[in-house]
């Protein structure tokens, strides 16, 4: 299968993938202490880690789209594609979900302050991103 070549610092990639999961992580905390004792600083604490998180799938998914092959129409598929390119197209399709429900996670816990189901979707969100992850780690990067 052709892919776009593979970056020459992967190590960067592979450690912001790592430093994401741990954003993760602490916002799944930061959720279950908060639905457990309902306070306002533990809302607080859960909107502060959904914005860390956010942000940085933000700013890292960007980065990476910029990495893969140029595409004009990025989710759909067109004449004339490699054999790379549905790999490109699915990792995209998959950035766009995540950031998404990342999104979908800020607003709940900024409007409503549900913390309840702020962890039912950043379960979600969790095994979207590990499945998008060992996706991208082991058919784009090789590892």
């Amino acid at each position: 299968m052709t892919h776009a070549p593979v970056p020459e610092d992967t190590e960067a990639l592979l450690l912001e993938h790592r430093d994401i999961d741990a954003l993760l992580e602490a916002l799944l905390a930061a959720l279950s202490a908060g639905a457990l004792v309902g306070s306002v600083d533990a809302l607080v604490g859960s909107i502060d880690a959904i914005a860390r998180l956010d942000d940085a799938i933000r700013v890292h998914s960007g980065f990476e789209e910029g990495l893969f092959p140029a595409a004009p129409e990025k989710l759909v598929t067109r004449a004339g594609d490699t054999a790379g390119d549905p790999l490109f197209r699915l990792l995209r399709l998959e950035h766009v979900q995540i950031r998404e429900l990342s999104g979908m996670i800020r607003c709940v816990l900024g409007d409503s302050g549900d913390l309840a189901g702020a962890f039912t979707m950043a379960a979600n969100l969790a095994s979207r991103w590990e499945a998008h992850v060992r996706r991208e780690e082991k058919d784009w990067l090789g590892g």
